[in-house]
């Protein structure tokens, strides 16, 4: 049994390294890594390439922050719900409610702010 990592292409959807893991690794087991190389790669033929990644909170670590600061990436990062988050997302969260009502269509708000990891409730 494994448990598969794919990095892919994030405009062509393209798959760019497969990587088969042992069942039992866990979800970033290598990813730092491996990431680092395809960021070494691309950085070689375009430096100044704005890279973005993408990624569940599996991938959440303190390795994989200290490389996206050092390489200058930017990332979204989706984190597991917790009462901090809520409450940081709610006036995003009424407004989008409310555009939903006003037009009954769905929409999608993406808002940006500083979150420390085990910060009190």
């Amino acid at each position: 049994m494994y448990n598969e990592l794919f990095f892919h292409d994030g405009d062509t959807g393209q798959i760019i390294v497969p990587v088969l893991r042992p069942g039992n690794s866990h979800s970033n087991k290598w990813y730092v890594s491996i990431l680092k190389r395809i960021i070494l790669k691309i950085r070689k033929v375009y430096p100044q390439m704005k890279i973005i990644i993408r990624a569940d909170s599996g991938f959440s670590s303190a390795p994989f922050y200290k490389m996206a600061d050092h390489y200058n990436l930017y990332y979204a990062i989706g984190l597991a719900s917790n009462e901090v988050l809520k409450r940081r997302v709610k006036r995003a969260e009424q407004a989008v409610k409310h555009l939903y009502q006003a037009e009954g269509e769905k929409h999608q708000h993406f808002i940006s702010f500083d979150y420390k990891v085990g910060e009190l409730a």
